[in-house]
């Protein structure tokens, strides 16, 4: 298909600015590439191993991130199965970039809908049950601890366990909140977000994590690109 035959004269995704055309309440909407759209869609319904990596390679300006925003914002659901979707791009620093990655994640999904999902999971599964399934899975009950606070609706907790996640408390918030161990280390962060997913998908509706990781030419700057790619896809 050429961009005579959508009446276009050149490439209008070069043209758009993803902060601004993403960031507004309006509608994304797509045009043409149906062939592309169709794999795009049947990438999520037949989403059923517990780990997929799919790389969904074009030129700049092909249009990979109004795919991401588009499908992000596309109720495409299969029988009994709930999506949470998540967009994110690649951090440019390199010293913490796994910390700036989930923070980033966490961003996106926005700390409200995070406490609202480990809530539900906990009025699910109750709460020995899901700690039990968190901590068996990241081999950290210190972590699982922090995840199951998310779930409880504190004030002074809540504005605690936000500090937690951006690496801002001290030793006395620990002591007083009863969580042995903050968050510092790349394997910290990499547990905790482990932790998250686990915590997602525990519950008896089938859930599954789709995660859009953008700009992944900035990992030719990493200098620990097989751990990111371990952990993350």
């Amino acid at each position: 298909m050429t961009f005579e035959e959508l009446n276009l004269t050149q490439n209008p995704f070069e043209l758009i600015s993803p902060s601004l055309a993403f960031q507004s309440e309006a509608p994304v909407f797509w045009a043409g590439m149906k062939t592309q759209k169709k794999q795009l869609e049947n990438t999520y319904l037949n989403a059923a191993r517990h780990r997929n990596l799919i790389l969904n390679w074009g030129p700049f300006g092909a249009g990979k991130t109004h795919a991401a925003f588009y499908l992000k914002n596309q109720p495409i659901l299969k029988p009994n199965v709930e999506l949470i979707t998540v967009y994110v791009r690649t951090p440019l620093e390199n010293g913490d970039a796994i910390q700036q990655l989930i923070e980033n994640i966490i961003d996106d999904l926005s700390f409200t809908k995070l406490k609202e999902i480990i809530k539900a999971r906990i009025a699910e599964l109750g709460e020995s049950q899901l700690f039990n399934l968190i901590s068996a899975s990241i081999k950290s009950e210190a972590y699982a601890l922090a995840i199951m606070k998310l779930g409880h609706s504190e004030l002074k907790l809540d504005d605690f366990m936000y500090r937690y996640i951006y690496g801002n408390v001290t030793r006395t918030e620990l002591k007083k909140f009863q969580l042995p161990r903050a968050l510092n280390t790349e394997a910290d962060y990499l547990k905790f977000l482990a932790g998250l997913i686990a915590s997602f998908t525990a519950g008896k509706t089938l859930t599954r994590v789709v995660l859009w990781i953008d700009e992944l030419e900035n990992l030719l700057y990493y200098s620990n690109i097989p751990t990111f790619l371990y952990h993350y896809c």
